[in-house]
């Protein structure tokens, strides 16, 4: 049982960050909130964004998304978004008591869907599955002052569409044969996400 600040239901790219510190031989956690606000970076794109929450909502905050997602046929409009990869950054400072602790570890209540996660340029995880929540130990990889911690994130119905055309190739079978339209995404079979994302049902 981890004692600290409640976690938020989450949403599409929904995420957040703890620093979690721990003295393990009294079974004692404390859970302290590591990002509030991070930076989004994509290559032609730079924006402020609230985590936890969504990456629609980031965007159209910021005014890159002119309208919202909901009106009219925006969500066709909009559908770049989906098909690009993202990448979340934030920095954060380090003193020596935190490193003292036998184990530093660094806690998301959801990531989505599939990305991998570094802290000052290593690789700690990756995740491939929106509906668990993900611990690293990260104290091998911290110093004492500022670090770097980058979330980033592949797009998921290209990464389910590799995933699908992969298993055609190895088991000459097609799983659950979709036709694509404007209006859906394909090879959800393939990805540990909220069925929603891919204009379906719960």
């Amino acid at each position: 049982m981890f004692l600290g600040q409640k976690c938020h239901k989450r949403r599409v790219f929904n995420t957040r960050w703890h620093r979690l510190v721990g003295n393990q031989s009294k079974q004692i956690y404390v859970i302290i909130m590591l990002i509030n606000i991070t930076t989004m970076v994509i290559t032609a794109i730079q924006v402020k964004a609230r985590v936890p929450g969504s990456i629609y909502s980031d965007l159209r905050r910021e005014g890159v998304l002119k309208e919202s997602l909901l009106s009219g046929d925006n969500d066709l409009k909009y559908r770049w978004v989906s098909y690009d990869n993202w990448t979340f950054e934030r920095t954060f400072n380090v003193d020596e008591k935190i490193l003292s602790k036998q184990y530093v570890y660094l806690l998301a209540n959801g990531i989505d869907t599939v990305s991998e996660v570094t802290v000052n340029g290593r690789l700690i995880g990756r995740t491939d599955n929106q509906f668990i929540r993900y611990k690293w130990d990260v104290k091998h990889v911290l110093k004492v002052g500022q670090n770097t911690v980058r979330v980033s994130i592949q797009s998921a119905p290209l990464y389910s569409m590799q995933k699908s055309k992969e298993y055609k190739e190895k088991y000459k079978y097609e799983v659950y044969p979709c036709t694509k339209t404007d209006n859906n995404e394909c090879n959800y079979d393939f990805i540990r996400k909220m069925a929603a994302s891919y204009s379906w049902d719960w």
